[in-house]
C-alpha cells in the first residue's frame, strides 16, 4: 500500500471509530466538559468537520506551482468559528459533515503519488517553517484526527468517573 493510500485508510478507519463512539451518546454527554478549558465532544466533532477540509485545501496549496504558503495558527478565524457555541449543533449533521470530509480527503489522498508527499512549502506558522506535504498528511490530518478520537475517549472516561466515581 502506498503512503497516500495508507493515510486515506487511516482517515476512514478513525472517522468510523469516532462515529461508533459518539453516535449512541445522549446529548448531555456530548455537551459535557471535563473542565472549563477542555472541549466537549461536540466541540471536538465541530473542529474535525472543519479541519479535514481545511488541511486538504492546504495540501492543494502546497502542490501548486509555485507552492503557496500553507497553514495557520490557533487563532485562525475559521478554526475559532467552528468551535464557537457548538451546543446548538446537531450530532447527525456533524457526523455527516465529517464522513463527507473524510471521504473527500481519502479520495484526494489516493490520487497522490509518493513523490508529491515530498514536495515542500513554507508554512504561515513560523513554528513549522518549511515542511513536506507528508507532514500535513501524517501530522495535521491522520495524527490530528486520531488525537481528537483519543480526546473524545478521554472525555467519555472522565464523564463516567464523574458520574459513577472512579471505581464505577
Amino acid at each position: 500500500m502506498t503512503r497516500p493510500a495508507a493515510a486515506a485508510t487511516a482517515i476512514e478507519e478513525t472517522t468510523q471509530q469516532i462515529h461508533d463512539l459518539v453516535r449512541p451518546l445522549p446529548r448531555e454527554v456530548l455537551l459535557w466538559r471535563p473542565a472549563p478549558e477542555v472541549w466537549s465532544i461536540l466541540d471536538n466533532l465541530a473542529h474535525i468537520a472543519e479541519f479535514i477540509p481545511f488541511w486538504v485545501g492546504e495540501i492543494h496549496a502546497m502542490l501548486a506551482r509555485p507552492p503557496q504558503p500553507w497553514g495557520r495558527d490557533q487563532s485562525h478565524a475559521g478554526r475559532l468559528a467552528a468551535v464557537r457555541d457548538t451546543s446548538g449543533r446537531d450530532l447527525l449533521d456533524l457526523l455527516a459533515s465529517i464522513h463527507a470530509a473524510a471521504a473527500d480527503a481519502a479520495r484526494f489522498l489516493r490520487s497522490l503519488d509518493e513523490a508529491q508527499l515530498d514536495i515542500e512549502a513554507v508554512s504561515r506558522n513560523p513554528r513549522w517553517a518549511l515542511k513536506p506535504v507528508s507532514f500535513v498528511v501524517d501530522i495535521l490530518l491522520v495524527k490530528h484526527l486520531a488525537d481528537h478520537r483519543d480526546q473524545i475517549q478521554r472525555n467519555l472516561r472522565q464523564h463516567h468517573e464523574a458520574t459513577t466515581g472512579p471505581q464505577g
